[in-house]
C-alpha cells in the first residue's frame, strides 16, 4: 500500500506511511482479546455500527472501537477511556473511498478533550498492491532529515558530519562505544554511521536469505485469516496460495471454538486451490463468539480466526 498523506496539528506538513490511518491494534488487537470473550463488552448503536471496549489496564482505562459493518467491519472511531468512561483521546476516520477491493479512510482527526489539542491527516492519494521496482525502493533521505534507526540503535542528522555520540551495534550485535572515550579510534561521523547501517541490514539479509534457503520450506498463504461468521451462513471459502512447484497438502486441522460448532473441512486444494470450512453460529446463540482453526500442511501451519459479532 502505498499512499500521500498530509498532517495539520499546529506544526508544518509532515510525510507518514498510510498505515497511521488504519488502527494499528487490528487484527492483532482482535488475537489478543478475542481469546477471553470475558474481557470484550459489546452492544449496537442506533446507526447499526458495532461498540467494542478492549480493557487496558487494570485500573479499569479501555479502548471503546466503533465498527461499521458497512466498511468491511473497519474501525471508524477510538476513544481512548479513563476508568471513568470520560474519554481521553477520541480518534476518527472517514471520507471512505474504495481503492482496489480495500475501503480506506481519506481523512482521520484525533482530539485530547483535557489538553483541548488535536490534529488531523488527510490522504492526498493511495495505490495498493502497485508492482514498485528495486530502484525505486532505494531513495536517499533529503539532507536535513533526522534519521532514527531502531533496529541498529543509531540516530543521525543526513548532511551533518559532527562527530556522533550514540552506540552502533556491529554484525555480531555487539554494541560499539562511538563517545571518543581516551584509548579509542576518533568517533564515528553522522556519514559514517550511515554506512555503517546501510551494511548492517545488507549482512542481516544475506544472513536470513541464507537462512532461508537452508530451511527450504516456501511458505503457504491462507486468506482470509480473519473470517467474519454471519447469520444464516454456514459455508466459508478460504484460498491456498504458495510459490512452491509442488501443491501443498494439508494432512490436519483443529479448532479451538468459543460457541462456534465446526460441521466439516472440505479440502479441494488439488482441484481448485481451496478449502472449504462448513462451520455455523447456533441460533441459540446472541452473544460474541468466535473459534481459531489451525491448518496443518506438510511442513507449516497456518491459522484463520472466525469472529461471530453479538446480535440484536
Amino acid at each position: 500500500m502505498v499512499g500521500e498523506i498530509s498532517e495539520k496539528s499546529g506544526m508544518d506538513r509532515l510525510s507518514y506511511t498510510p498505515d497511521i490511518i488504519i488502527w494499528q491494534d487490528s487484527p492483532e488487537g482482535w488475537e489478543r482479546h478475542s481469546k477471553n470473550a470475558k474481557n470484550i463488552q459489546s452492544l449496537r448503536d442506533n446507526t447499526g455500527n458495532y461498540l467494542f471496549e478492549f480493557p487496558i489496564n487494570a485500573k479499569g482505562s479501555c479502548f471503546r472501537y466503533v465498527i461499521d459493518p458497512r466498511k468491511n467491519y473497519i474501525p471508524v472511531k477510538r476513544d481512548i477511556l479513563f476508568p471513568d468512561k470520560t474519554v481521553m483521546v477520541h480518534e476518527e476516520c472517514d471520507n471512505f473511498r474504495q481503492v482496489g477491493n480495500l475501503s480506506v479512510p481519506f481523512h482521520f482527526t484525533w482530539f485530547d478533550p483535557t489538553a483541548k489539542f488535536g490534529g488531523e491527516y488527510k490522504v492526498l492519494s493511495m495505490k495498493v498492491n502497485e508492482i514498485k521496482s528495486p530502484q525505486e525502493l532505494d531513495f536517499q533521505f533529503p539532507k536535513g532529515t533526522i534519521v532514527q534507526d531502531k533496529v541498529l540503535g543509531i540516530r543521525y542528522k543526513v548532511g551533518d558530519d559532527v562527530s556522533a555520540t550514540n552506540t552502533v551495534a556491529d554484525s555480531n550485535n555487539i554494541n560499539v562505544n562511538l563517545s571518543g572515550n581516551a584509548g579509542l579510534p576518533p568517533s564515528a561521523t553522522n556519514t559514517q554511521l550511515a554506512d555503517a547501517a546501510m551494511k548492517a541490514q545488507e549482512l542481516l539479509a544475506k544472513e536470513k536469505q541464507t537462512a532461508a534457503e537452508k530451511q527450504a520450506v516456501v511458505p503457504v498463504e491462507v486468506s482470509p485469516s480473519y473470517v467474519w461468521v454471519l447469520p444464516g451462513k454456514n459455508e466459508y471459502v478460504l484460498s491456498v496460495n504458495s510459490k512452491s512447484d509442488k501443491t501443498p497438502g494439508l494432512v490436519g486441522h483443529s479448532i479451538e471454538a468459543n460457541g462456534l460448532v465446526l460441521n466439516a473441512v472440505d479440502n479441494q486444494i488439488s482441484s481448485s486451490s481451496q478449502i472449504k470450512v462448513t462451520l455455523e453460529r447456533p441460533g441459540s446463540l446472541k452473544d460474541y463468539a468466535d473459534g481459531v482453526m489451525t491448518l496443518e500442511f506438510n511442513d507449516q501451519k497456518a491459522t484463520v480466526h472466525f469472529i461471530a459479532a453479538p446480535l440484536e
